[in-house]
This record gives C-alpha cells, structure tokens and sequence, in this order.
C-alpha cells in the first residue's frame, strides 16, 4: 500500500481529494514542483519553493495555513519513510478548491505531496537519447511560460507523440518559431567551449537545474549564451544535453539523422555531479 499527504494529512492512494467541482481540475488552476530526494536530502528545495512562491504570486494565490518549509520537509520525510524509500521524487502540488470561471475561492490553496520510488538517476545515460521536434503545437512566451503550472496539455501532447514515434523526447516549438524546452526538460546546445540555451523570454520552465547549471559553467571555461534557438542550431550542435531536476545532466545521441558526440557533456556531468551531493 502507498500513500500521499493531502493538507497535511496522509492518506492511502486512490483515496479521493478533489470533487468534480475543483478548479485545479477544470481548469488546470494549479501549479507544482518535481524534487529529487535521497535519503534525508532534499535537493534545492530553497530555489523549489524560491520558483512556487513566485508562482503563487504570479496566480494570486495564498499559501496554506500553517504552511512553512520546515513542516514541509518533516512530511516528505514521513511520507518516504512510510512508502520506504530511500531514494524518491517528490511532486508537490497546490491548487485552488471549488468554483467556475469567475467563482474563485477566497481561500488558501490546498496542497499534494506525492513520492514515487528513483533509481539509477546518479549515472550518466550511456545510451544517448533519440530526439525529434514537435510541430503539432506551439507554446506561448508570455507570463505563464516559465511557470510549472498544471496547465501542461501541450507537454503532455509532445511526449504521447514521442511515445508514438518511439523517441525519448522532442524538442518544443514555441510562437515565434524557435524551440524552447523539450517534453519533460532543459536543452543546452554545445558548440567549442560555448554552450547556448533558449532565454527564458524564448518561454521555456524556469528549471532549478537549467539554473544551477547556466551558474556553474562559467568557472569551468564555458561561454553561457541564453536566447532563441532554431532548428538550425539544434542540428549544427556538436553536443545536446537535457537537464531536469530528477536526472541532472543526460546525453543526446541523435536528433532525426543527426548525430552528436558526448565527450564535453560527460566532462560536465563528471565535473558536475559524478561523486558528489547533487545540490
């Protein structure tokens, strides 16, 4: 038996939380944080809850009563240790209750801790990945771009599509023609010692990873550019990496008929994350 902690409470899974009612599942009215755990260490979890809060505010949304990080952090706990687990990811998911359109709920958001069982997500992927692009739809930049928002029908259109054409990912277009994230991350373009990836203007999620990354490549001799990236780009790359908060740094084999190398992107991931504390 698994469980998950509504409002504070643990509950067994299947139990209902949500009426038919609920704005979070008429209109998506929510937003949430994907964390990794291992063991007691919850990772970036200031810059998760840094990103939520401005979420939040963006939404006009208020926090649960009681809500803190340290009340957090005991429940995620609670909750690994009672789905045993020693390595987890977390979801944490805040939505408004009841009401139409213009029926919004004075009160604060309810919130959802969720933990699935990680594994093998401390090594680099030596089967690169298989990437294509999704053209079908395209994604706005604007203030809802950056957010982790539960509005991701677009996301999860781009990954049925990938499952379809057995690929691992692909990559995102957004209204102004360029890509700007894939299905479920980050991409960094490498060309020499500069690596390029889409500006958050370009509307890509504001990734904690995609973040962490951009500040430490500096001090390992790479040049960071942010901003827009064509399908011309993606196919001139020597390398192409996708990052997310789960698994850190993963290679990117091929792309259609193109082919990358890894060398510079398993020298990052090494320098990186390779024996240390992610985090």
């Amino acid at each position: 038996m698994r469980y998950f902690i509504y409002n504070g409470k643990i509950l067994q899974e299947g139990a209902t939380v949500a009426s038919a009612g609920n704005r979070g599942l008429r209109y998506g009215d929510g937003l949430f944080e994907t964390i990794r755990m291992r063991g007691n260490d919850i990772f970036f979890l200031e810059h998760h809850l840094e990103r939520l809060d401005a979420g939040m505010k963006f939404l006009q949304m208020k926090y649960p009563a009681h809500f803190s990080q340290k009340k957090l952090i005991a429940e995620i706990e609670q909750l690994a240790a009672k789905n045993q687990e020693n390595q987890s990811r977390i979801r944490l998911t805040v939505f408004r209750g009841d009401g139409g359109l213009f029926e919004i709920p004075d009160g604060h958001v309810n919130y959802l801790v969720q933990t699935y069982p990680l594994n093998d997500a401390d090594h680099f992927n030596e089967n690169g990945l298989k990437m294509g692009f999704y053209n079908t739809l395209e994604k706005s930049c604007d203030g809802l771009s950056n957010l982790k928002h539960n509005s991701h029908l677009l996301y999860a259109m781009a990954a049925i599509e990938a499952k379809a054409t057995k690929q691992n990912d692909v990559f995102v277009k957004n209204s102004r023609q360029n890509y700007c994230d894939s299905a479920i991350a980050n991409f960094f373009l490498v060309y020499g010692n500069t690596i390029k990836t889409p500006a958050l203007s370009e509307g890509p999620i504001a990734g904690i990873m995609r973040r962490h990354i951009i500040n430490q490549l500096p001090a390992l001799g790479y040049e960071i550019i942010e901003g827009a990236c064509s399908e011309g780009d993606i196919l001139h790359a020597e390398e192409i990496f996708l990052t997310n908060a789960i698994k850190p740094v993963r290679w990117v084999e091929r792309v259609e008929e193109k082919f990358y190398s890894s060398v510079k992107t398993r020298e990052i991931y090494r320098q990186l994350f390779q024996s240390k504390t992610i985090g």
